[in-house]
């Protein structure tokens, strides 16, 4: 089981300048190796945990449209790149929302972003820089080759679902 508020996913700048979204015990259900209907960013609007039985208080949805690529790789460990669309649908909602969630407004009180495929949750990152370049934001955690390749597959079938 998972807890939003203790597996921290962290975004930061690399030193090459990739955005790295990284996690300590991160998991990625099997579920996911099923090609999903919808991929959505959401602002997690509360602290949240699994366990709960509640489902997760989200925020409105980014608009549909804005990834254009995922793919899998291993560096030091599995990652999985993401690059969004310019414009919008694309790169400038998704900064509108991590600079919310950087700066903890009301629209991201909690500075989380879920990553919601099929209707769950499957990583919420907590967003520690404003912005980020359309094709330099790498999702890393302690993931599987099969984890990060479904994680990556599900992104892509979501992003042309």
């Amino acid at each position: 089981m998972r807890d939003f508020r203790s597996t921290r996913l962290l975004v930061g700048v690399m030193a090459a300048g990739a955005l790295l979204v990284g996690c300590g015990d991160d998991t990625i259900d099997a579920a996911l190796e099923v090609e999903p209907a919808t991929v959505e960013f959401r602002a997690l609007l509360e602290p949240w945990h699994e366990d709960l039985g509640v489902d997760p208080v989200l925020g409105d949805a980014l608009p549909a449209g804005g990834i254009e690529s995922a793919y899998a790789h291993f560096a030091d460990r599995w990652t999985i790149s993401l690059t969004l669309h310019a414009g919008s649908p694309g790169i400038d909602d998704f900064n509108g929302l991590a600079g919310d969630c950087f700066a903890l407004t009301p629209r991201c009180p909690v500075g989380l972003i879920a990553i919601v495929v099929d209707g769950t949750v499957v990583s919420a990152p907590t967003v520690n820089a404003p912005t980020f370049d359309r094709d330099q934001i790498t999702i890393s955690g302690s993931f599987t080759e099969d984890e990060a390749n479904a994680l990556a597959a599900s992104i892509r079938a979501g992003a042309n679902g």
